[in-house]
């Protein structure tokens, strides 16, 4: 059975949890702790999958105590649920949280937050890797892109459309932002699909703030080979993002539907990031072959990411694995990244290559579609080749 805990020093708020989730008590091991020090004593004799807790308590705050608990169980999901935060404490969850949930929250929040936690572990076998990821709190961005944001924050005449702008090159840099700007801690009414319009959520102070507190930015430091390995990555995913998103507007495709297809596009490659950054970590934890694509699902799962952007970065290469069989953002992404990568490897489009899976795409979208996305490509790369 699954292990959820619930820290709050308000007890009105455990008793509301606990009235809230009765009907669960089959289905999770509920547990309910009015301060730290009480959850951390039953770490001693118990795990946690998922660890819910206020942010704003007497002694241990929620931030100090997830914080203690990624170092018990990096594992564990770590959630805050909270309706108080102020700059500082935004800061310091950064280091231990995985998501945020605003307060008051009603029961679908919640138990939908729940389920999606425990699905997104289940889906991962190897709890070394789950360790991996659960701990790490950002990933590193090249360092000519860290040289230069630095550069831009610091400037008098800064702006946010050219942050935006730096933003969006970098995929590790760009999910670090929209893993913080859709977190509860901004109350936003809608939730944020792009890179750009995180930087501008955000504003240029407090990426300001973030850069000085050395929270989310870093700047990779491994070999030579890497960073060029790492540019190539990063140029892909960009190119794969805007191909994604002709191919969505070719089919009438709007609004968050569209926005979810280009960041999954420029996503697809977070596992090749990965893979990098982690090296022979992964290895050693992993001894079977790696399917890093898979780890870029679950990092992105973890960080609260919309789902049909986790299925399109998880099954990209393998459509048909999943469970998705209508048009969504895999499709269109799968049809990206294939088309993409065959054009650019053979300066031509075979769609009975094994790379491309054109029966799943015949069966969401048909032949026609299929078409006209290849002549999409083929005008698409042309140009920016000239």
């Amino acid at each position: 059975m699954k292990t959820i805990a619930f820290v709050d020093d308000d007890q009105r708020v455990l008793d509301g949890l606990r009235r809230m989730l009765r009907n669960y008590r089959k289905e999770w091991d509920l547990s309910f702790f009015p301060s730290g020090d009480e959850l951390l004593k039953a770490f001693d004799d118990k795990k946690f999958d998922i660890v819910v807790s206020d942010m704003r308590m007497p002694g241990m705050n929620g931030a100090e105590l997830l914080m203690q608990v990624k170092e018990r169980s990096p594992d564990c999901l770590r959630i805050v649920l909270s309706g108080y935060a102020n700059d500082e404490l935004i800061l310091e969850s950064l280091h231990a949280a995985h998501q945020f949930i605003s307060k008051p929250a009603d029961q679908e929040i919640v138990v939908s937050t729940i389920e999606r936690g425990l699905r997104l572990q289940e889906s991962l076998a190897n709890p070394i890797l789950k360790s991996l990821l659960g701990s790490l709190e950002s990933l590193p961005m090249l360092p000519e892109i860290y040289d230069e944001l630095m550069r831009e924050i610091a400037s008098d005449k800064s702006s946010l459309e050219k942050v935006g702008n730096i933003v969006e090159r970098d995929m590790a840099l760009s999910s670090s932002l929209l893993k913080l700007v859709n977190s509860a801690f901004f109350s936003l009414v809608r939730h944020i699909e792009t890179p750009g319009q995180a930087a501008a959520i955000l504003g240029v102070d407090t990426i300001k703030n973030l850069a000085l507190s050395n929270s989310i930015f870093l700047s990779f430091k491994g070999p030579i080979a890497d960073h060029d390995f790492l540019r190539k990555l990063n140029h892909d995913g960009q190119q794969i993002g805007l191909l994604a998103s002709r191919f969505a507007k070719a089919c009438e495709l709007t609004g968050r539907t569209r926005d979810h297809i280009q960041i999954a596009g420029m996503m697809v490659n977070l596992g090749g990031l990965l893979g990098v950054f982690l090296g022979d970590k992964l290895v050693q934890a992993n001894e079977d072959p790696l399917d890093t694509d898979l780890l870029g699902g679950y990092l992105m799962g973890i960080w609260a990411m919309p789902f049909p952007i986790v299925e399109a970065v998880t099954w990209h290469k393998q459509p048909a694995l999943s469970s998705v069989d209508v048009l969504s953002p895999l499709a269109v992404t799968h049809a990206a990244w294939a088309m993409y990568t065959l054009f650019s490897e053979h300066q031509e489009i075979d769609l009975e290559s094994e790379i491309i899976d054109v029966d799943y795409l015949d069966r969401i979208v048909g032949r026609d579609i299929v078409n006209k996305w290849v002549a999409i490509t083929e005008s698409f790369l042309n140009t920016n080749n000239e």
